[in-house]
Parts: C-alpha cells; structure tokens; sequence
C-alpha cells in the first residue's frame, strides 16, 4: 500500500491560437492546485476500499471509513497553499484520478510530487497487478489502465523499486508544448 500525494499547476509557456472542443477543460482554464477543495474537475476510477481525495492536514485522513487503521495517515502537508490531492486506501485496489486537457496553447505542467509507501514499488506488468505510482501524460483514446508505450506520450514521475519508503514533495516540470493543440489526459 502507498499514499500518492500530489499539487500540480498547469502554465502558459507562450499565446497561441485556442483550439476547438468542447468536452476537455481547454489548459487556460484548468489549472488546478486543488484550492478549490474539490476533485469535481477530476475523473477518479477506483477499484477497492479507497479513493482519491483532496486534504489539508498531513496528519488526518480525509476519509476515515477509507483509509488503514494499521498504518498511521502520515502524509506531507500541502506543499503550497490549504489543499492537495491524495489516493488513500484501505487495502488493495486500483485508484487513478484523471483529466483530459485541451492544450490551447504552448503550457508547462509543473507538480509537486510525494508519496509514502508501505513496501516497495515493483515493475509492472499492468496497473492492476503491481504496487505502482507513475503520473503520465497519455493519448486520451488510450485505455484507461494502459502501459503501453504507444499509448503513453510522456511519464512524468514512476516509483521505482528501489526507491526510499518517502519521498518529501519534489517539483517537477515537463513542457507539453510539443503537444499545443492537441487533446492529452493527465494521469495519475
């Protein structure tokens, strides 16, 4: 089991014309440090007794029917601002938040990334069946649970086996202007 944390913000990088449709939130409008104190932007598959869930407090599970009673909800505060976002389980399960962005112009994603992990992250052969975090930016006709390379445009963060048990929030930054508009899904 692991708690995956995340902040993250979406910016422009340099104007360029708005591209057409409707169903993605265009990135000039989908910045999202979860000050809104909502996922309501969000899309969240979840297959188990858990979830993800916006928090304020390192200390105190957003959801205490869902999360370990064995293992201490010890997670980093926000790293900016009140809110950040955490997939918190109790059990095993599968728990992707997502969202699919219109890139109307030239933008950097830039995230603060954290986790606390029970055990060790493995190599996957699928989502399902792997102790896995990774945060991509992927086509968003792609199956949801894919890890298919084709599918997967850009990995943004993959926890590794490696890895230490913690890892304090760390920014990370891509640049999607190689995709300028284009439809992409952010997921994590």
């Amino acid at each position: 089991r692991y708690r995956a944390l995340a902040a993250l913000l979406l910016w422009r990088v340099a104007p360029t014309v708005r591209a057409q449709g409707a169903a993605p939130t265009p990135a000039s409008r989908a910045s999202d440090d979860f000050e809104s104190g909502s996922l309501a932007s969000w899309q969240i598959q979840a297959n188990g007794a858990g979830g993800w869930f916006v928090y304020t407090d390192g200390q105190t599970p957003p959801d205490q029917s869902k999360t370990d009673p064995f293992w201490p909800f010890e997670a980093a505060d926000p790293p900016q601002g009140t809110f950040a976002a955490v997939s918190d389980m109790n059990g095993t399960g599968l728990f992707i938040l997502y969202r699919d962005i219109v890139l109307d112009g030239r933008y950097n994603l830039t995230m603060n990334v954290y986790y606390v992990n029970e055990g060790r992250f493995t190599t996957e052969a699928t989502l399902a069946e792997s102790q896995v975090y990774r945060i991509d930016v992927m086509s968003p006709t792609a199956p949801l649970t894919t890890i298919t390379r084709s599918d997967i445009l850009a990995t943004i963060f993959q926890g590794r086996p490696n890895d230490a048990a913690r890892q304090v929030p760390t920014e990370l930054t891509r640049d999607l202007s190689q995709w300028a508009g284009q439809t992409i899904r952010l997921r994590l």
